[in-house]
């Protein structure tokens, strides 16, 4: 079993800095549909271990049945953390990422779906969902 998680993710709006974390954002209101944004996300790790290269794969979905629906194209990036506690085995870790270009068709439900992958394998995957309303 693998000691690697996407621990929690959340989209966000502004800007990150080493000591503040934006709060998570859980509506978003649109003018119009469709609409195209850039959305910032937040993805937060545990058990990460030093010097490891990992892949981490983001992507937005609308939920819909009887398949969600893609909203932004996959965004990879590859990731490896640096032991600055003593823990080489067990890192906790964040990255902040824009996932340019989506395309929000309709007020709904969405989500952002991460997976961390290891030696082309996933190896852990999560989701943070959020809603889409136009203005009124």
């Amino acid at each position: 079993m693998n000691s690697e998680k996407i621990a929690f993710l959340f989209p966000f709006k502004g800007e990150t800095g080493e000591d503040k974390i934006p709060p998570p954002l859980l509506a978003f209101d649109c003018e119009e549909f469709p609409t195209d944004i850039d959305m910032n996300a937040g993805v937060f790790f545990i058990g990460l271990h030093r010097e490891k290269p990992y892949y981490l794969e983001v992507q937005i979905f609308r939920v819909a049945e009887p398949e969600d629906v893609p909203v932004s194209v996959k965004r990879g990036i590859w990731i490896r953390s640096k032991d600055s506690l003593g823990k080489e085995n067990d890192i906790a870790a964040s990255i902040d990422l824009t996932i340019s270009k989506c395309r929000f068709d309709e007020p709904g439900s969405y989500f952002i779906n991460a997976s961390l992958l290891s030696d082309q394998q996933s190896i852990h995957t999560n989701r943070a969902y959020f809603r889409v309303s136009q203005e009124a």
